[in-house]
């Protein structure tokens, strides 16, 4: 991405920046070289589910407050991300919702949270993807 965002306009791709340098002034290498080392990529957030030999896990890989975390919400039993992910995470936390509860229950919390989200001020509507 960095490439794309910072060479592209100047260059074909990183090999031509290379061989460029040789002949470009050393002010200007020297911005390009510090723009490509400072980029940093969109905000990203996802969330990955898996089951191995130990249980169910939940973790959610995020760059929007950081440079890049990988949470676990085993305990809590669910995760929610994007706009509306405080509001959806308050009607889980308000049903008392947590690993033991039925797929039903979860479905139902997930649709309800994302619908009463979209009404809030900030959240857009349908922004996301359920996979299961």
């Amino acid at each position: 991405m960095a490439e794309q965002s910072v060479l592209a306009p100047l260059f074909d791709d990183t090999a031509s920046f290379n061989a460029a340098q040789r002949t470009m002034l050393p002010a200007l290498a020297d911005r390009l070289a510090d723009n490509m080392h400072a980029y940093r990529a969109p905000a990203i957030e996802t969330i990955i589910v898996g089951e191995d030999r130990y249980g169910q896990h939940i973790f959610v890989c995020e760059n929007v407050h950081s440079d890049g975390d990988v949470h676990c919400h085993d305990t809590m039993g669910f995760a929610a991300i994007g706009s509306g992910g405080y509001h959806a995470s308050s009607q889980f936390m308000l049903a008392g919702h947590g690993p033991t509860r039925p797929l039903s229950d979860t479905l139902f919390l997930t649709y309800f949270g994302k619908e009463t989200c979209s009404s809030c001020t900030g959240c857009r509507r349908a922004d996301g993807h359920l996979c299961m």
